[in-house]
């Protein structure tokens, strides 16, 4: 595969990369000049538009197989590494500051994802601050989560320990007395193995908290959520062999979600220094497939919760579900797709976790759907498909996914 990684070389003003043309395989690297991006694609309030010597682009639509969102112009003379996708593992570990240099960057757009999910959410000016636990556990309280409660207030009770700053000490006093009322015997789980053994409905970690490792799914499954506008947003339900909590570690943030045992689990504990000196190139291809799916799947996800019907949203929602197994675990379009989950984890998908079953009645009468407590059965995706198509109709909107 090694004479398959190539230098290009263009003069100022040369189209490197053309949008809307299928990208084969490969992903880029600016080795010397500088690159632009010509594109409508925006997110958020951000739009990235320069490439400079050692930044990349290109890995989502390499590993996804789908088009590129911009064309890439030469803005001086530049060279540029074309690097099979096949090949991500072992060139990351021959070059580990490129590595680096992805992982901030691709971890900068998952967090801008983020944000435009919940752009006006309050407290979102608190976000990669620890002193937002505090916060959160009063949303836990409220919505009857004890236990996360206890865990984020004992969390930052911890990281605050020995800690000097008027804006900090007053959220520790106000965390012991909150920890105090709730349960004063409360102890954080204490996790001295590189193997955890998780029960169902078992924290691992929450959102804001300080981070100390990532982790391998060895066994069971792990929920991912994230709090948005005082619901519980169910961002993920992560199976065996997948790799989560990478990006807030490698980038020396807070956390940006939470993680709790769906069914009983075993984990795998990583640490940085594992990352930056031990971890082989599997690992490695593994930690950025991961990293290309979030993005895809985060972009889009973005434009199905900007849908207001709530059924649509879930026809759309469930439609995306498909597709993502199409492309990443390449489970053909076929009849009888069951997804592991059960409504009221579907409801919280589409931000929708509080919202009355009647609000969403065609969805339920649908008789191509059969959602049971732990498992929603898709008799034919293509029906799915119909029956978004006459809904859009008669809200007068645009018609199938293209509009994702």
């Amino acid at each position: 595969m090694a004479q398959d990684i190539r230098l290009f070389k263009y003069r100022k003003g040369a189209t490197v990369i053309i949008q809307g043309t299928p990208n084969p395989g490969y992903f880029f690297i600016v080795k010397s000049g500088k690159l632009y991006v010509h594109s409508d694609h925006k997110l958020d309030d951000i739009q990235i538009s320069i490439f400079d010597p050692g930044e990349t682009l290109g890995l989502v639509s390499g590993l996804t197989g789908t088009e590129f969102l911009g064309t890439i112009i030469a803005e001086r003379d530049s060279v540029v590494i074309r690097v099979p996708v096949s090949a991500l593992g072992r060139y990351l570990r021959q070059h580990r500051d490129v590595c680096i240099k992805m992982i901030r960057s691709y971890s900068a757009e998952l967090r801008a994802l983020d944000r435009s999910l919940t752009p006006h959410a309050p407290g979102n000016e608190w976000d990669g601050r620890p002193e937002k636990l505090v916060m959160n556990a009063e949303h836990y309280l409220t919505s009857g989560q004890t236990e996360k409660a206890k865990y984020a207030l004992a969390k930052f009770l911890e990281w605050g320990a020995g800690r000097s700053g008027s804006m900090s000490e007053s959220f520790i006093l106000q965390a012991r007395e909150q920890l105090k009322k709730i349960d004063p015997s409360y102890r954080l789980p204490q996790r001295a193995d590189k193997n955890i053994s998780l029960k169902a409905g078992e924290i691992l970690f929450l959102e804001d908290e300080p981070n100390d490792y990532f982790y391998v799914i060895k066994s069971g499954k792990i929920s991912i959520s994230r709090l948005v506008q005082n619901d519980e947003l169910l961002l993920a339900i992560l199976q065996p062999g997948e790799i989560f909590g990478e990006m807030a570690l490698l980038e020396d943030q807070t956390r940006l979600a939470s993680a709790t045992a769906y069914s009983d689990a075993e984990v795998l504990r990583l640490t940085a220094r594992t990352f930056s000196e031990d971890l082989g190139e599997k690992i490695l291809q593994k930690i950025f497939e991961s990293i290309a799916r979030r993005i895809w799947f985060g972009h889009r996800r973005v434009a199905v919760m900007a849908e207001q019907d709530p059924v649509i949203r879930i026809y759309l929602y469930l439609l995306l579900l498909i597709e993502r197994d199409c492309i990443f675990l390449k489970v053909p379009n076929k009849n009888d797709i069951v997804l592991p989950f059960g409504l009221s984890e579907l409801k919280q998908m589409v931000g929708m976790a509080n919202l009355p079953d009647s609000s969403i009645e065609p969805f339920l009468k649908d008789p191509n759907v059969e959602h049971k407590e732990e498992q929603i059965t898709i008799f034919r995706s293509s029906n799915l498909e119909s029956k978004l198509l006459q809904l859009q109709k008669r809200q007068k909107k645009p018609t199938g996914m293209s509009n994702l």
